[in-house]
Formats: C-alpha cells, structure tokens, sequence
C-alpha cells in the first residue's frame, strides 16, 4: 500500500485516535524526499503518542514499514515516516509556531517565489545569530579588558 491508498489509510488511523484539523499535501513531483504529507493535530504530547502508536499498530498488522519515527517521547511534535508519505502529528501550538501548512500549501500550489523566501528567511536567520554570537565575543572581549 502507497501513495494516496496510504494516506486515506493514515488519516482514517488518526481520526481514530481523534485527531483534529486534518489535511495532507500532494507534492509529487516537488520535492526530493516525499510524495505526500500528512499534518494533524493532538491536544496533548500523551494524545500525540495515542495518535502515533494507533497508527504504528495500525501498520504493523497491515505489514506496512514505518521508515522512521521521531519524538516518540514527551515531545510536542511526531514525525512518522512512510518515504512516499510523511505524517506530522503535533501540538496546535506547534504547528502554528512552524507554519507548516503555509509552506506544503505553496509548495503543493508550485509557489515560484517559495525558494526565495525560503533563502532570506534562512539568510536573516544566519545573519541574526551571527549578529549575536559577535556581540557575544565582542561583550566577552570588553570584560576581559576590565
């Protein structure tokens, strides 16, 4: 099972273990690493765990491998791994901090300015810790001169 057979399979597994503010992403043909990724929400890190190991029990007897599987414990966020398909499980505070759903959404939509902004934002915030780590050694300079 792959592709958008998977993730109608991994949506059903979530709404299961009632996660909220479900959507998923096509991006086949858009980026390097998935096909498709899936985000939703869980009102706790313990509902986030429920979310994520229904859905690992869910694959397990279906035989369907999870590649890999990150923030298992006491985190805010869980990825899961399918290669073809990517499944996000996090804290509404968490997806509205990362804004996840604005960059698949441009993504999905072949957004030709995402790069761009993608490089300034990465830009600024190089540049903003490379501001502090100066004012750092700059501060550390000036004690060590007193």
């Amino acid at each position: 099972m792959q592709g958008k057979e998977l993730v109608e399979k991994l949506i059903e597994w979530s709404v299961n273990r009632k996660a909220d503010n479900v959507k998923f992403y096509d991006l086949k043909g858009k980026t390097s690493y998935t096909d498709f990724v899936v985000i939703v929400e869980g009102s706790s890190e313990l509902h986030l765990n429920a979310i994520a190991e229904n859905i690992i029990d869910e694959c397990k007897e279906n035989k369907i491998h999870v590649r890999g599987k990150e923030g298992m414990k006491s985190s805010s966020w869980v990825l899961l791994d399918f290669v073809d398909v990517i499944v996000h499980i996090l804290t509404p505070a968490t997806r509205e901090f990362y804004k996840l759903d604005s960059l698949f959404s441009k993504l999905q939509n072949g957004d030709e300015d995402l790069d761009e902004e993608l490089e300034d934002e990465v830009d600024e915030e190089l540049y903003e810790e490379f501001d502090e780590d100066l004012d750092d050694e700059l501060d550390g300079d000036e004690e060590s001169d007193g």
